[in-house]
């Protein structure tokens, strides 16, 4: 919007003079062209980040779990990752965990996997249903806060066990019976114990010995937490403040005469 000598040039660009009009003085339609550029502006900053947040809430949280680090025992000898797990969210209050063996090689076999919760959940409240090609090498699932733990290691709160799962199987569960649940919440080290660090998941494997791996886990973020969410209004707050400043500093000089 420019201002000019008797003229209104509005933001469509009409041109505005007619007789009997009331018309603004030339400061008077200079404080209109700010006010109205600061709503304009304040709107379209909170207007995109709320849209980036709706955004982002709408994606899927995904956790990878890839077992490539020898804990004890022998490694196996094909290449890592040995074993990978891969949870994600799968509509709402359920997540979807795909575990394959990927570098099990010969004889070797996967006889048991442990992952921890959420503390904040009960273990006991999970359902799970197996699927898939191997799904009956599947002896049972067993729940509970800090109920299984690992020799030289801590406590975890699921413990799946199985038999002869082993080269290129792989099996897939669907998770649910606790509302509001989603991948994240097995993003959780165990309690640890025995003087070793936390880790978050771990599987027990036959090879030449029993062996445990570790695993290297990779996140893929979904919804803000409210901290976040905080943060981002706090800058949008800070950005629209900040324009308003600058159209108040930047004022066009008035030339005398």
């Amino acid at each position: 919007m420019h201002v000019y000598a008797g003229v209104h040039v509005d933001w469509l660009g009409s041109c505005r003079g007619e007789p009997g009009q009331i018309r603004r003085t030339g400061t008077e339609q200079l404080i209109h062209m700010q006010r109205s550029t600061r709503q304009r502006l304040g709107s379209i900053l909170l207007v995109v980040v709320v849209g980036w947040m709706c955004r982002t809430s709408g994606s899927a949280a995904s956790i990878t779990y890839d077992y490539d680090h020898l804990f004890s025992g022998d490694a196996p000898v094909g290449s890592s990752p040995w074993l990978r797990a891969v949870l994600t969210d799968s509509g709402a209050n359920t997540v979807r965990m795909t575990l394959t063996a990927l570098g099990l090689t010969g004889n070797e076999f996967a006889t048991q996997l442990y992952l921890n919760l959420n503390p904040a959940l009960d273990p006991q409240s999970l359902v799970f249903a197996e699927s898939g090609p191997n799904a009956s090498a599947l002896i049972s699932i067993q729940t509970g806060t800090d109920a299984f733990k690992v020799a030289g290691d801590g406590k975890y709160d699921i413990r799946l066990n199985f038999s002869g799962f082993g080269t290129g199987n792989s099996m897939s569960f669907t998770i649910s019976g606790i509302a509001g649940l989603t991948a994240n919440d097995f993003l959780f080290t165990d309690t640890p114990s025995a003087g070793h660090s936390a880790f978050y998941s771990v599987v027990g494997v036959q090879t030449t010995t029993a062996s445990v791996l570790l695993d290297t886990p990779e996140v893929s973020p979904s919804v803000p937490d409210g901290s976040s969410t905080a943060v981002l209004l706090g800058l949008a707050a800070l950005i629209v403040g900040g324009a308003k400043t600058a159209l108040r500093v930047c004022r066009p000089i008035r030339q005398s005469g």
